[in-house]
């Protein structure tokens, strides 16, 4: 079952810096460094079991031996298994220091160590966090590595999903110092699980989670918005943030507990659970002003925008254009001044008789057409605007009547183009006017109005003898 929050989403004003210097570093680490060890494996089996010295063969029973294995379910699939055992090298070393004269025990190892060697090279031997190595280094190194290419998109996939919004809200030096800790968190949990497991641990999967404990921690018990994916069964839900934390500690604890023999560090992405939602929580206790609530709160205010949106479009379905124009008017008061919803508001003037919404319609009429860049989606209404309103002819700018005359040319909406046009060329007398009856002409022409196209270009030509 895959439940993953997807309550906000990525914004570049709020640029997720330390996150993608994080995910850059884990891509370059495991194309640039890690890309050798498949090579590196590889050649260390073949030497180890093709060795005319048959290292394997002869180690086998000793390996069996020194772990009381059985022999019949002991098969050769697990011969790595002997190559990276450090513990069981050391042994070997000690054991045939005793069995072997001094020229044959050198001139074993001098062949045997080469592959062990090779074997310690290995990104994951050599940088894995492994429980019983207490190498300092290995805490921070472990999270920086990967075991497959699908291991590394399947952990960055859940780290930026979640690490974008969390050090959004946290910030970015914040952010960093969380993700280490709870990768710490992550491998400690995993070394109590087993002390002497010579198994290393790579990834980032631990730190991730305690990212993802994080969004959930600064959200609290706000309802945000998760994905699910359950068999066949895939969609949305809302439900308060920090309800799932228990929900993700639970699920990875159990898989532990039943799912024997699995390479997935169940008990890592439990620790960095909790070690995630206990710096949350310190951060939220002792220093809550760190926290943006502006940005967790962004979200709602879009809500509640969509909200009173949805709420004047619903009264427009029903018939009740009073009360949706009063609602336009109190949304875009609290809001901003959306010019598609000038428009929506002129079109519920228009259907208003009254004197007063005849005023109100001229004044929106004047301020649409004097203002700002009008789209080519309310050209068509801002003809309509020019025939229902006939004092808006002294009221706009002749240069910005021209600009919409020429966009009503490009549009074919030539009627009102025409109308003002003709309405511009007894208030001007240059080459702006010109230009236009020659490009009004030019439109009629493509629309085989032979008439039309005469009576503009005469008149280009009259404006342009009078002495412009």
């Amino acid at each position: 079952m895959l439940i993953i929050p997807t309550e906000k989403r990525l914004d570049w004003n709020r640029a997720p810096i330390v996150l993608m210097a994080i995910v850059i570093l884990n891509i370059a680490v495991y194309f640039l460094y890690q890309s050798t060890d498949n090579f590196k494996i590889a050649e260390a089996f073949d030497e180890y079991t093709n060795s005319d010295q048959q290292f394997y063969v002869k180690e086998r029973e000793l390996y069996i031996d020194y772990y009381e294995l059985d022999a019949n379910e002991f098969n050769d699939d697990q011969a790595f298994d002997i190559l990276i055992d450090e513990e069981f090298y050391s042994h070997l070393k000690e054991s045939l220091n005793s069995e072997l004269d001094r020229w044959d025990y050198l001139e074993y190892f001098e062949q045997r160590d080469p592959i062990q060697d090779l074997i310690r090279s290995i990104s994951s031997m050599a940088y894995g966090y492994i429980p019983n190595n207490y190498e300092f280094i290995r805490l921070f190194t472990h999270m920086f590595m990967h075991g497959d290419v699908m291991h590394l998109l399947g952990n960055l996939f859940f780290l930026v999903l979640c690490g974008f919004a969390v050090e959004a809200a946290i910030g970015h030096v914040r952010f960093l110092i969380f993700y280490l800790v709870s990768g710490i968190g992550a491998v400690l949990a995993f070394a109590l699980a087993d002390l002497s497991s010579n198994i290393p641990l790579v990834g980032a999967s631990g730190a991730i989670s305690g990212v993802m404990a994080m969004y959930l921690g600064v959200f609290k018990l706000k309802k945000i918005e998760f994905f699910y994916w359950f068999y066949f069964f895939v969609g949305y839900f809302r439900a308060p943030a920090l309800m799932i934390l228990p929900f993700y500690i639970g699920k990875e604890v159990y898989q532990f507990l039943t799912m024997e023999g699995s390479n997935v560090a169940f008990m890592a992405h439990a620790g960095g659970f909790v070690t995630g939602a206990i710096l949350l929580a310190f951060l939220t206790v002792f220093f809550p002003k760190t926290i943006s609530e502006e940005y967790i709160k962004e979200d709602d205010i879009e809500s509640e925008r969509l909200e009173k949106l949805a709420d004047i479009y619903k009264r427009i379905e029903t018939y009740r254009f009073k009360e949706a124009l009063r609602l336009l008017k109190e949304y875009q008061t609290q809001y901003d001044e959306d010019e598609k919803l000038k428009y929506l508001a002129y079109h519920l003037l228009s259907i208003q008789q009254s004197d007063d919404a005849k005023v109100q319609k001229l004044k929106l009429a004047t301020r649409l057409l004097s203002v700002g860049k009008i789209e080519k989606t309310n050209l068509s209404i801002v003809a309509r605007m020019w025939f229902e309103n006939p004092d808006l002819k002294e009221s706009i700018d002749n240069d910005r009547l021209r600009r919409i005359a020429w966009s009503l040319c490009d549009l074919n909406d030539l009627k009102a183009a025409e109308a003002i046009t003709l309405h511009l060329s007894t208030h001007i007398k240059d080459d702006s006017i010109i230009s236009l009856l020659q490009k009004l002409a030019k439109q009629y022409a493509e629309q085989s109005n032979q008439a039309k196209r005469i009576k503009y270009l005469k008149l280009a030509q009259s404006i342009s003898a009078s002495g412009v």
